[in-house]
Formats: structure tokens, sequence, C-alpha cells
């Protein structure tokens, strides 16, 4: 067989392989486009909204695109947009200091990149003579395990970064008790945190 003909052959069985006469299941549904501002005011009509999605919430977080940012233009990490100042001078304490940190994970590369900057940050600064961390793998039964051991070891300071929202609550609010808590990348449903 000529190679032309080969090759138009196997073409044309991969293309009858992506064939199909299955009908679509109720979990199988075709993508979506985007909703126009007036169909997102109006709803989609497409059924209940994921409880995950609140519009309120979607409506101020799109706001904040026009926002201007406060604090230092050269440090936009350090940038706040409309921030809620709470005085922490209770918190206030004679270093050295023992900072912990409590990690969803460092599965994906976004995570890995937080997890070597904090590190970095951790040693600019020298009040901060030990740095204990611990890394959940994404499990929220050993994020919770992980938040207890580290109050045991005598942390200053708890950062975390809840691997998930309401399961993480009760186990970051009950650290809230023992020592002061930083959350930081995703929140928790309590505002007993110094900072987030």
């Amino acid at each position: 067989m000529p190679r032309h003909k080969a090759a138009v052959a196997v073409f044309a069985v991969l293309a009858l392989a992506g064939c199909t006469t299955d009908k679509p299941t109720a979990t199988t549904q075709p993508a979506a486009s985007a909703p126009s501002a007036s169909q997102s005011a109006q709803g989609s009509g497409t059924g209940a909204q994921s409880k995950f999605f609140v519009q309120a919430d979607f409506d101020a977080q799109l706001a904040m695109r026009t926002q201007t940012p406060e604090g230092p233009s050269d440090k936009p990490w350090e940038q706040a947009i409309a921030p809620k100042m709470t005085d922490t001078a209770k918190y206030k304490k004679d270093g050295p200091y023992h900072l912990c940190f409590s990690n969803a994970a460092v599965n994906n590369p976004w995570r890995q990149v937080g997890w070597k900057t904090m590190q970095a940050e951790a040693g600019l600064h020298k009040e901060i003579t030990k740095f204990t961390a611990l890394d959940a793998e994404g499990k929220d039964d050993k994020q919770i395990s992980d938040i207890a051991e580290l109050q045991a070891k005598g942390c200053d300071a708890l950062i975390v970064s809840p691997n998930t929202t309401a399961t993480l609550t009760p186990a970051v609010t009950a650290a809230c008790g023992k020592v002061p808590v930083i959350v930081f990348d995703r929140g928790v449903q309590t505002d007993c945190p110094v900072t987030f």
C-alpha cells in the first residue's frame, strides 16, 4: 500500500474512533459560555447556583479591580485593597521567636514557590531563631493533627494556610486560644486569627 493511502487509512481509523453513539449522562453537560452582564444580573436560568458561588462576593471582588491599593508601590506584596486594620499590640513580645507554619500542601508549582518564599523570608529575620513547618499533604485530618502538634511545640505565632475552609475552622479556632494565629491564602469561618 502506498504511503499516502496508508496515512489516509490511519487518519480514517482515528477519526472513527473519536465518534460515539453514547448519549450524554446527567453529569455530562455541554460547555457553557460566559454569561452577559444582563444574564448575570438576572440569573443564568441554569438552576440553583453552586454553594461556592455568591454573587455579592463576586461583585465585590470585581469592584476591587478598579480600586487603588494602599501601600508602597515598589512592594506590591505589601499592598492591600481597602484593608480593615486591627490593633495587634497586645500580641507584642520580645524575641527571639519560634515561628510555626501549618501548610496545606506543596502539591502544585504555585504552592511550591510560596513555600520557598516563606522559608527565604523567615531567613531574613534574625529574630526568628526557630522556624517549624509541617506539610498537610492536602489532607484535612493531617492538617488538624499538624496544628495540634505545632501548638505543643511552644510556637510564639502560628501561620496557617488551610487546606479547606469549613473543616479547618474548628482547629484554627482552638489554636487562637493558645497562640496568635495568622491565616493566609485561604480563609476560615472565624475572625479569631490575628490577621488574614
